[in-house]
């Protein structure tokens, strides 16, 4: 996240969410439910970095429907689907309108379209979501209960849960993302960051 004023009860500032997208419909409804339920996202930009016309199409299909009143389906959702069964059924028309779908002219692989992804977004600060990860309910409430938004500083609000079927399998989450739970990463570091993320096979690109 970027540069933000103090934070305060009376000082709640609105921030985005932007979410890098190839070809992961199958877990939009996990990215989206949090942001699309949470009153201080008011910008959800979904970026795609030219996925297969398939998937591409898909996600406009789907948000469209939202946009129309298609009940949103937690019982679809192949990961938190569990977390919500109270409501699995979900008229979100009225949030969806905050989400905004563009697509990169060319494919620009997964560093560069972050970084694309995050520079569409309206608000002074921006949550970065990969579009095949979810938050939970502490994520965003863990950044409102700082008291103060430093400038240069990422923050990542709750541990790391990885879903790893075979844990003896090699995967990008190798890389070791576990290390990051609890922390404050100032921007230097995070520069060093993705310069050693840049030193190992592509597909462990930070």
């Amino acid at each position: 996240m970027w540069h933000a004023d103090t934070l305060s009860a009376d000082n709640m500032n609105k921030i985005s969410v932007a979410i890098p997208f190839y070809n992961n419909t199958a877990f939009l409804e996990d990215c989206l439910r949090i942001p699309l339920m949470d009153p201080r996202v008011d910008d959800i930009i979904i970026n795609d970095d030219c996925s297969t016309q398939e998937e591409y199409g898909s996600l406009l299909e789907k948000v469209t429907a939202w946009s129309r009143g298609k009940k949103f389906n937690l019982d679809s959702c192949p990961r938190t689907g569990a977390l919500y069964e109270e409501q699995t059924l979900i008229d979100v028309s009225d949030q969806v309108k905050k989400v905004r779908v563009e697509r990169n002219s060319e494919n620009m692989l997964s560093f560069r379209n972050k970084y694309e992804t995050v520079s569409k977004a309206k608000n002074e600060w921006v949550y970065l979501l990969d579009s095949d990860n979810y938050l939970i309910d502490s994520s965003i409430n863990a950044l409102y209960n700082s008291e103060k938004w430093e400038e240069n500083t990422l923050y990542m609000p709750n541990v790391l849960i990885m879903d790893r079927e075979n844990e003896n399998t090699t995967s990008w989450d190798d890389w070791n993302y576990r290390r990051f739970g609890y922390k404050l990463i100032e921007l230097e570091e995070m520069k060093r960051l993705i310069l050693e993320s840049f030193q190992r096979p592509p597909t462990f690109g930070l």
